[in-house]
């Protein structure tokens, strides 16, 4: 593992969500602050907060918007370039994790009281969304981000 995969894992076991992890790895390199990328990033924790795209996912792909979003509404290219990288992106998490939606990748469902119940009782967040964490931040450094 690279030393961002690592410092991605830090800031989880820190207490941050999945997407804050991965998007906090990158901020400084696309004009972001921390604070900006952290805050950004809150509510794409445990899959929107209800299960649906990995919150790891969900920060790389913001990663893909800091590098690649346009920033005029015209920008046909700038659109058409994000989408391509966001698919690619996607892609690459899919086959790697076998699924982008959290429920499906810890197999229960975190708006629910048994399966935050799970969650605990299988420390998934170490044993699942720790992999899922730095294996997001690996997929963005293999992309060359």
């Amino acid at each position: 593992m690279s030393q961002y995969t690592d410092l991605a894992a830090e800031i989880f076991a820190r207490g941050f969500n999945c997407a804050q992890s991965v998007a906090a790895v990158f901020y400084d390199r696309y004009d972001a602050d921390y604070d900006t990328a952290v805050r950004a990033a809150a509510g794409f924790g445990g899959g929107l907060g209800c299960g649906e795209v990995c919150g790891a996912l969900s920060g790389a792909v913001m990663v893909v918007g800091q590098r690649y979003g346009p920033v005029e509404p015209e920008d046909a290219y700038g659109k058409e370039n994000c989408h391509n990288r966001t698919a690619e992106l996607v892609e690459r998490f899919r086959e790697r994790n076998g699924a982008v939606r959290c429920r499906e990748l810890l197999g229960c469902h975190l708006s629910t009281p048994e399966g935050r119940e799970r969650y605990e009782a299988e420390k998934l967040r170490e044993t699942v969304c720790v992999p899922l964490v730095m294996g997001a931040v690996a997929i963005l450094e293999e992309l060359g981000y």
